[in-house]
């Protein structure tokens, strides 16, 4: 589809219903799918046109086969879409019939976590009796809808939800076999985050042998006790360690 069609990036967007929600950016996949562009004028509340929906929607199909796949609905809808009505104006009707389907492939692998802010219902239309499904949507609103983000991290151990939908973890578990090793440093190093044998314990014990004793140098120097927050092993402990360490450095010398 051309690029004569994509959304233009502003800095808010508005619910299909209601147009109350607000936030500061999109999801990173807008920009690196190039699906709006950010050198243009916001203009949210402009009428948007069938091809720009479908652009976006095409857009979002790619996201979700990068990761987990969009299955077999969403294809099959954009296999139906053609050129010949690219111009003629969307109504709020058409815009949730195209998104969701991606909603139902979300709830697939639960990823409830990547929906939009301050979703008011099972869909971003909410639950409101009254649908007025023949009324023209606009820009904001479907950049609200297709607001979903593929990089949030839910269980913070550095992979994103979506990735972990692709991997078989769970992304509200950062070890997900509890093997005491995050899912990420398992990937990250080649191991299997579905298999809790895989854990060579001297990996672990050597993790748990530094961190007790960053600890104990540092109730020695502060007089208090640091607190690690992060999933043990994962990219955000591991960089809290190493962040104590530095604190840490050059407070003790040798005495000669």
């Amino acid at each position: 589809m051309s690029t004569k069609f994509r959304l233009y990036f502003c800095v808010s967007a508005f619910c299909i219903l209601h147009s109350t929600f607000l936030f500061a950016q999109g999801p990173s996949w807008w920009l690196t799918r190039g699906a709006v562009d950010p050198n243009l004028s916001p203009n949210d509340y402009a009428p948007i046109t069938q091809g720009q929906l479908k652009w976006m929607a095409v857009n979002a199909r790619d996201e979700m086969n990068a990761y987990f796949g969009a299955g077999s609905t969403i294809p099959a809808l954009i296999a139906t879409f053609s050129n010949s009505n690219n111009y003629y104006l969307a109504n709020l009707g058409q815009v949730k019939y195209v998104a969701q389907p991606f909603y139902d492939r979300l709830y697939e692998f639960n990823l409830t976590n990547t929906f939009p802010a301050n979703m008011p219902g099972y869909y971003p239309w909410g639950n409101s009796s009254s649908t007025n499904d023949f009324a023209l949507a606009n820009i904001g609103q479907v950049k609200y809808v297709f607001s979903f983000d593929s990089a949030v991290d839910s269980d913070g151990d550095g992979l994103s939800d979506w990735l972990e939908a692709k991997l078989g973890t769970d992304p509200y578990n950062s070890d997900t076999d509890g093997d005491g090793l995050s899912d990420w440093w398992e990937v990250a190093n080649g191991g299997d985050p579905l298999d809790p044998d895989d854990a060579e314990p001297e990996v672990t014990n050597m993790r748990e042998t530094a961190r007790q004793r960053i600890i104990y140098h540092w109730q020695l120097y502060f007089g208090m006790t640091p607190t690690f927050t992060n999933s043990p092993g994962s990219a955000a402990d591991l960089n809290d360690m190493k962040d104590a360490l530095n604190a840490l450095s050059g407070k003790f010398y040798k005495v000669e």
